[in-house]
């Protein structure tokens, strides 16, 4: 009687927890995304990059290693907290961690980015994180509550599987890519894919799961579709309501399943672009209008989860881009939120990003106490509104919240 009295009660109390959630489940009717009361959902939206899957070029980290020592080149998330455990052993190496994602990330992010009239966060994170010590749970659960508090839906991505997607060191470890090589990465992908459903699965304020970012180490579009086709289902086993992003590899709009022959429901496809030449404002126009038509073909809704420009564009260029997509009803995540490294010095990366005075931590060289300083100074309001997306978001000049 016991046991079940402690479960009617463990029930009640999460039914009450789910409850609270602001938002509502999401789901696609045709080529749109809509909540339970058959309104429109446009995600305007931005990527909360570098915080649970760091990449250098974002963040101030001394890459080289001194002349003669015997610490290597810290080039991505792998060889970062690699080097860091050479040099001050495994327990505070994870102590040093916990402290860069404490000051990294914290709850008046959240109140910023909906200040700046934005609805959603697209939240990467590397599958290592599941395998630490305080594992994934305890920082997106810091998350969920977060941005549950401030009424901003949050996209799971995972961008780095086991065994990684793409040889970028995006995908966590540069120069390695093996999950559409070996059964047994892919097997457990799906796994951790299960994991994520089974926790979050009543959760509304998650508006769905961006099975694999960027998978561009497929090595042909049937085994990327087949693959992210067991990663769905094996969510599907534990989840039937949340959405689930599906990415194309940069392989091509229009070699894309149709979702009604593959059994998916439920499912928004989703692409990145990042123009490299000056006529940017060219080429996101013509991205806009395949989506288009994309979209039409397949009856599904789209996300462009990741788009910026280069430098030499301007803050225009993406307004003209946003309010494009706006029109058309394309979900959009820009990216990213902020930017701690060098290139965020006068660039279009970051709604805010690196001041000038913001020193390199060296983690070959300096103390603790003094990376633990340094470390703070990537606290939001230590940095600096992005001048010229200031005049495109509401982004608030006053950095303290």
């Amino acid at each position: 009687m016991k046991k079940i009295a402690f479960l009617l009660f463990y029930v009640l109390l999460m039914t009450q927890l789910y409850a609270q959630d602001k938002l509502s489940f999401l789901h696609t009717e045709g080529v749109k995304i809509v909540d339970e009361n058959g309104r429109t959902v446009v995600f305007q939206g931005v990527n909360f990059g570098g915080w649970l899957a760091e990449e250098m070029w974002m963040l101030p980290f001394k890459e080289t290693p001194p002349a003669g020592s015997n610490f290597l080149p810290i080039k991505d998330h792998v060889t970062l907290w690699r080097a860091v455990e050479k040099r001050f052993g495994k327990v505070e190496m994870e102590k040093i961690r916990t402290h860069f994602r404490n000051a990294f990330f914290h709850e008046a992010d959240f109140a910023r980015i909906a200040a700046a009239g934005l609805n959603c966060i697209r939240l990467p994170f590397f599958y290592d994180v599941m395998e630490e010590a305080s594992g994934l749970f305890i920082w997106i659960d810091k998350a969920v509550e977060a941005a549950n508090k401030y009424g901003i839906y949050l996209i799971l991505d995972m961008h780095g599987a086991p065994g990684r997607q793409n040889t970028k060191q995006h995908s966590g470890e540069e120069n390695v890519s093996r999950l559409f090589q070996e059964a047994a990465f892919v097997q457990k992908t799906c796994e951790l894919w299960a994991k994520i459903a089974e926790r979050y699965k009543e959760r509304s304020i998650i508006a769905g799961y961006d099975l694999l970012n960027e998978p561009m180490g497929a090595p042909n579009v049937t085994t990327l579709y087949l693959v992210q086709d067991q990663i769905y289902r094996a969510i599907r086993a534990h989840d039937a309501k949340h959405l689930i992003f599906i990415e194309d590899g940069f392989k091509g709009l229009g070699s894309m399943p149709n979702p009604q022959v593959a059994g998916w429901k439920n499912v928004v496809f989703s692409t990145h672009t990042y123009p490299h030449v000056d006529d940017s404002e060219d080429d996101l126009k013509q991205l806009i209008e395949k989506i288009v038509i994309a979209r039409s073909t397949y009856t599904v809704p789209f996300y462009l989860g990741e788009f910026n420009v280069r430098s030499s564009c301007n803050a225009e260029t993406i307004r003209k881009c946003i309010q494009a997509l706006q029109e058309k009803e394309i979900s959009w995540s820009l990216w990213t939120y902020k930017i701690a490294g060098k290139k965020g010095l006068g660039s279009m990366w970051g709604l805010y990003n690196r001041p000038k005075k913001l020193k390199k931590i060296d983690l070959f060289h300096e103390s603790r106490e003094t990376i633990y300083k340094k470390m703070d100074l990537l606290r939001t309001e230590h940095l600096e509104v992005n001048g010229q997306l200031a005049e495109v978001f509401h982004v608030s000049r006053i950095t303290k919240p």
